[in-house]
């Protein structure tokens, strides 16, 4: 499916987690930007997603593990690249990876480094972690 083994996965992983680039601290000014929130039901997880007026871009404050904070931003970071358009795509592209179902080869070609979570299932607690970033652009 990919080529990074499982000691490059985690160090991405938490790469993306220690050096966030899009998140912000909790006492982001919001006043000035659409918010879209959502948080867990099963463990401390919580997210608000901000989109400045001004700007087609997405940042957001949250609290969680490792999973969800890298899967957030990698998901964003490959939105970005796609300059936000296709977004419905690469939540149903990003669902099918994680739920490891079988994808066309432009689909995982659109997942980029996404790759990197596609054995979360291996670990149940994990996968609604990795796809808190879908339910709240689902909100959107």
């Amino acid at each position: 499916m990919d080529s990074y083994n499982q000691n490059e996965r985690r160090e991405i992983i938490m790469d993306y987690y220690k050096n966030p680039k899009r998140k912000k601290p909790m006492d982001f000014d919001l006043k000035n930007a659409k918010t879209y929130y959502h948080h867990s039901t099963n463990c401390v997880d919580e997210i608000t997603l901000i989109r400045p007026k001004k700007e087609n871009d997405y940042y957001y404050t949250a609290i969680g593990c490792a999973i969800f904070l890298a899967s957030t931003e990698v998901f964003l970071e490959i939105a970005a690249i796609n300059e936000f358009n296709n977004m419905d795509a690469l939540v149903t592209n990003f669902k099918k990876l994680i739920n490891q179902e079988e994808l066309s080869e432009s689909e995982l070609i659109s997942l980029g480094k996404l790759k990197i979570f596609s054995n979360v299932k291996k670990h149940l607690n994990r996968v609604e972690c990795a796809l808190m970033i879908t339910k709240v652009i689902e909100k959107i």
